[in-house]
């Protein structure tokens, strides 16, 4: 386990927490509570790991990635707004993945095919969302432009194509893609590079 895990593992709280919602416990985290802090912390800790889990990541780093999960985290906790429209949980994850590509594109360690691999950047839509740039109101319209664009591909894809972007556009690893869709990696690797040529022509032709 590392340091920050544990440390973040063995955080205490009063458990009358528990029974507050993430909107509350945000409220309470803004204005200083701290157990409202460590609260929302290990209540989010499931997610921060299966994220960090599903990229490659060497062992050397690991520590380094839980700590700018946390950064992730505390972006999503400072700037969410119920006006958004989405669950907390659905931002923090965004924010949380943003961070960790972010981190992981500076990191000398890490190979960013996989880094591709593991995160859709070829097609645009979290090349935006990874960008430190955007503001939480632009995260969420490049969410709107992802889904507008899978319905106006999927004019052009077949069945599986169609099925693999949709993956995709989630953030599956082709790993993940492949349980889920009962075929391999390689498989799934050829289905996104001829969604990518089918999906740069129509981009030309539209024009």
């Amino acid at each position: 386990m590392s340091s920050s895990l544990f440390l973040i593992s063995n955080l205490r709280y009063s458990r009358d927490y528990d029974l507050f919602s993430d909107g509350e416990l945000i409220k309470k985290f803004n204005v200083g509570n701290e157990n409202a802090e460590n609260c929302i912390i290990k209540r989010y800790l499931y997610i921060i790991r299966k994220i960090i889990n599903s990229f490659y990541i060497a062992d050397n780093i690991r520590d380094d990635i839980m700590q700018e999960s946390m950064i992730g985290l505390f972006k999503a906790i400072k700037t969410y707004d119920e006006g958004f429209g989405v669950s907390f949980k659905k931002y923090a994850s965004v924010c949380i993945k943003r961070q960790i590509i972010s981190a992981l594109r500076k990191s000398k360690a890490y190979d960013t095919d996989k880094l591709l691999d593991c995160f859709g950047s070829e097609f645009g839509f979290y090349e935006q969302v990874c960008d430190d740039s955007l503001n939480p109101e632009d995260i969420l319209i490049s969410e709107e432009e992802k889904h507008d664009f899978i319905g106006f591909a999927s004019q052009y894809l077949s069945d599986y194509e169609s099925s693999v972007l949709i993956e995709y556009c989630k953030g599956k690893t082709y790993r993940e893609i492949a349980e889920i869709l009962n075929t391999n990696s390689k498989s799934v690797d050829n289905a996104l590079q001829r969604v990518k040529k089918k999906t740069s022509r129509i981009r030309v032709t539209s024009i």
